[in-house]
């Protein structure tokens, strides 16, 4: 087993990367409570991956920050198909980390802040 911990923008890459070439959706363990064997014990039974809410005990023992959550995958998945779509998801430019702000608008002040030629 492959076990990641990272915060949500970093789980959509690997969400993207398992979507990439078939389509299949990755589901969410939500049991919250000894998530981390949860996780595991489910990517090993199905051989899929799966993103989990670390536990209390993971957070307060294991130091798992607020924002992380863990994204759980067999290894040969990664070997196999993971890292490679990764890379073509981010060449790609629509899965990337950081995910850049959407910059190509024109910005404009609110009509209430806006000053017009009677105002003056």
């Amino acid at each position: 087993m492959v076990v990641v911990y990272g915060n949500p923008a970093q789980m959509m890459r690997f969400i993207h990367a398992n979507a990439y070439d078939t389509g299949e959706k990755t589901t969410a363990d939500t049991v919250a409570e000894g998530a981390m064997c949860s996780a595991i014990g489910f990517a090993k039974g199905t051989g899929k991956p799966t993103v989990g809410f670390p536990c209390a005990g993971d957070r307060i023992f294991g130091g798992t920050q607020h924002h992380e959550l863990v994204y759980a995958a067999p290894y040969a998945l990664f070997r196999d198909k993971l890292v490679d779509n990764l890379e073509f998801t981010a060449k790609g430019g629509f899965s990337v980390y950081p995910v850049p702000p959407y910059m190509a608008f024109t910005p404009e002040m609110p009509p209430a802040y806006s000053i017009k030629s009677e105002d003056l």
